[in-house]
């Protein structure tokens, strides 16, 4: 096998499972943000519940002093402002995380079909060799240590690498 082939398929391989740890991590991600916009959501529903009354203040626009830009003068239309304000930071944040989410979906689709001929290639292996696969190119180890997790000589380990990097190769047909 061509050298320049052989480093091709095996940077591709490295890839592959760095890919595969980013789309975890994207859907851990996914997940929380989905928690935290059903928390929101959940917040805003029940938001109803401590909006002050408007019977309670004949003039929510009440000022110290007579200026229109200061602090309103009484408790309830402070409780108001307070309130207000709350609940547009809460569906700013809500907006902000519904942006999230659709960015996440879309890079963990992206991801998904990045992986699926690489993903379909490794299925094919037998299960020592994707033994193999997984600990050179996901934990990166050398040739002698795997040969030792799997009980096997180093040279057999790079003779097995050779093999599996070449039908790998041939499955994905890879060019030099």
């Amino acid at each position: 096998m061509d050298e320049a082939l052989f480093c091709k398929v095996e940077s591709m391989l490295y890839r592959y499972y760095r890919k595969l740890q980013d789309l975890e991590r994207k859907k851990k991600a996914l997940a929380g943000t989905e928690k935290r916009i059903t928390e929101i959501r959940k917040l805003l529903a029940e938001a109803d519940d401590f909006i002050p009354s408007f019977g309670l203040v004949g003039n929510y626009l009440a000022v110290v002093g007579g200026k229109s830009d200061g602090p309103p003068a009484d408790h309830t239309a402070r409780a108001y402002d307070a309130y207000t304000y709350s609940v547009e930071r809460l569906a700013a944040e809500l907006a902000r995380l519904g942006k999230r989410r659709i960015s996440l979906k879309l890079r963990i689709m992206t991801l998904e079909t990045e992986t699926e001929g690489i993903e379909f290639a490794i299925g094919l292996l037998e299960p020592e060799e994707r033994q193999i696969v997984e600990q050179k190119y996901l934990y990166r180890r050398s040739n002698l240590q795997i040969g030792m997790a799997l009980g096997m000589d180093e040279s057999t380990v790079r003779y097995r690498r050779q093999v599996i990097v070449e039908k790998v190769a041939r499955w994905l047909r890879v060019k030099p």
